[in-house]
This record gives C-alpha cells, sequence and structure tokens, in this order.
C-alpha cells in the first residue's frame, strides 16, 4: 500500500493540477528520496534478519521501526537459526513498536553469540499510519519534485520580469524538508 494516494496528492499539491499522469512517478521519486535521506524504508515491508548478540542483551534493537506486529504482521525469533533452529515462544518477549525495539519480558537475556538469532518482522508505515509531519513532509516533497521538474542544479530563474529563488539544498533534498525527515532517520527514535 502507497504511502499517498494520487487522490491525496491531488487536493493537497497545487502543482499536481493537470499533471495527473505524473503522480505516480512523483510519489514513487519522493518516498525514494525520502527513504534515500532517512537511510531506511518508510513504507511497510518484511524483514528478515540474523543478528550477532553480545551476552547479556535483553533488548534487540531493530534496523527497521516502527514495528509492526498484528493478525498479518507476525513476530518470529528463531534461536540458533543456523543450527537446531529453535523458535522462541512468544511469551517471551514484547515488541515495543515505535522504538523498533523488542524486549525479554521473563527477565532472561537473549542467546548470546555470532548469528544466534534471526528475526523476522515487519516494520513501517502505511498511509493509515502514516504520522501527520511525515504525511505533510512527503506532500511537500512530491510538490518539490513537480516544481523542480527539468531544474536540476537551478538556485533562481526569471522569466518576464517574475523570478524565483529557490531553497538552498541539503543532500539533495530542500533544507526545509531534509530538516522535517531528520527525526526519520535510520538511528535516530522517533
Amino acid at each position: 500500500m502507497a504511502l499517498l494516494t494520487p487522490q491525496e496528492v491531488a487536493a493537497w499539491v497545487p502543482q499536481a493540477t493537470e499533471r495527473e499522469g505524473l503522480l505516480l512517478d512523483a510519489v514513487s521519486m519522493a518516498v525514494g528520496l525520502a527513504d534515500e535521506f532517512c537511510g531506511r524504508h518508510l513504507e511497510l515491508t518484511d524483514y528478515d534478519v540474523v543478528m550477532d548478540v553480545a551476552p547479556g542483551l535483553v533488548s534487540l534493537l531493530m534496523p527497521e521501526y516502527p514495528l509492526v506486529v498484528d493478525d498479518d504482521h507476525a513476530l518470529t525469533i528463531t534461536d540458533d537459526p543456523d543450527g537446531a533452529a529453535t523458535v522462541l515462544d512468544a511469551s517471551w518477549y514484547v515488541a515495543v513498536a515505535g522504538a523498533g525495539m523488542i524486549k525479554r519480558v521473563d527477565g532472561g537475556t537473549w542467546p548470546a553469540g555470532y548469528r544466534s538469532l534471526r528475526v523476522q518482522y515487519s516494520a513501517g508505515y502505511t498511509s493509515l499510519t502514516l504520522p501527520a509531519g511525515l504525511r505533510r513532509t512527503l506532500l511537500q516533497l512530491v510538490a518539490w519534485v513537480l516544481e523542480s521538474a527539468g531544474n536540476v542544479g537551478a538556485q533562481s530563474e526569471s522569466h518576464d520580469g517574475y523570478s524565483v529563488t529557490y531553497e538552498q539544498t541539503t543532500n539533495g533534498l530542500p533544507q526545509s524538508i531534509a530538516n522535517a525527515l531528520r527525526p526519520y532517520k535510520a538511528g535516530t527514535l522517533a
């Protein structure tokens, strides 16, 4: 499921007027730029990760978040995935969704060692769970993608007495959009 729908973009982004044929591509580009800037996937995705675990750990920090655990998205942890491969009882742990963390609740620690755990999980947002601030930022990014089409590298333009100066960019994004995406960067708990 896409983070933004073409109907939503058409309603909120004035640059989308008379450019309906480009909306899906513009949304795809905007989400791709946001993913690249944040260093992670924002859209709900399934993951299968084998982890090295240090001795004494009671919490696992997953590389993608927020975790999604529901009837359609299971969280499965397997001990010794390269050997006996024992699925751990789900009553041993709890997911802290927004932090992307899985904590032991039985007072124990996670099995330690090289490639000691396999974690199969889902993480990310859907159009229904996307935080309002991130939704607004993605809409602004779609508007920028549409507005700046063909103006790569241009800092200002003028035509027939009308001039426009473009916002400074950071890592290829307008500074204001980069600032709004910063809390969603990998390694940042938001």
